[in-house]
């Protein structure tokens, strides 16, 4: 007691030496214990990572016929969409070729009457694709498809018509493989699907399509 009495600085700082010590043994207890419970369980969740990969999974019933209604669920909704597609899909009626000629004339009088009420410039001779049975008759076998085709491309040009866009430049049709034979006017060189309308919008903020650029130049009409 002497001691500390007569080295009184000495003494207090022996003492605060010693309580630093005591917390930083105590920190570095606690450091160590925290590191050491996560190393085991990084070891663990390792080991369990290692042996669930090394298994090779079976199912069992109850995930089995979970999978089975997903897969029921599915196909049901598969066959509803098929339908929903089938009822917009135009139809092909059977067809004479003499009755397809004169469906083309009615559906390209009709076209020109709307363009001419729209006010929509259209190409010269405008046939809607099918230049070539205008001088001569189709196949009798490839007739309903031609048919079925035409609707589809006659719905397509009225859409256009009725955006009221400010012309119609070029539409391009791709023989259909069932038709064969060579056309008697030439065809475009061999492309992606068919190639469908090129637009350009009216003035006065008409709406429409870029004025000079083609309208969806990889469309494919089915």
């Amino acid at each position: 007691m002497k001691w500390f009495q007569q080295n009184r600085a000495f003494a207090t700082f022996l003492i605060a030496f010693a309580i630093c010590a005591l917390l930083f043994g105590a920190l570095v207890y606690r450091t160590w214990s925290i590191w050491t419970a996560a190393r085991q369980t990084f070891e663990q969740a390792a080991a369990e990572r290692n042996r669930l990969k090394s298994l090779d999974p079976f199912p069992n019933e109850v995930n089995q016929r979970k999978l089975q209604e997903y897969l029921d669920k599915y196909i049901a909704a598969l066959r509803n969409f098929k339908e929903a597609l089938k009822a917009e899909v135009a139809p092909a009626p059977p067809l004479a070729p003499n009755e397809f000629q004169s469906r083309l004339r009615q559906a390209v009088v009709a076209t020109l009457d709307r363009a001419r009420t729209n006010n929509v410039k259209l190409p010269e001779r405008f046939q809607l694709g099918f230049d070539e049975f205008t001088r001569m008759m189709p196949n009798t076998a490839v007739t309903p498809l031609l048919g079925q085709e035409l609707s589809q491309i006659q719905m397509l040009i009225n859409i256009l018509l009725d955006a009221k866009v400010d012309s119609v430049t070029s539409l391009r049709r791709t023989p259909l493989p069932e038709e064969g034979g060579p056309s008697s006017t030439p065809t475009p060189s061999p492309t992606v699907g068919r190639r469908a309308l090129g637009a350009k919008p009216g003035g006065g903020g008409q709406d429409g399509f870029q004025s000079g650029h083609p309208v969806d130049e990889s469309t494919q009409i089915q």
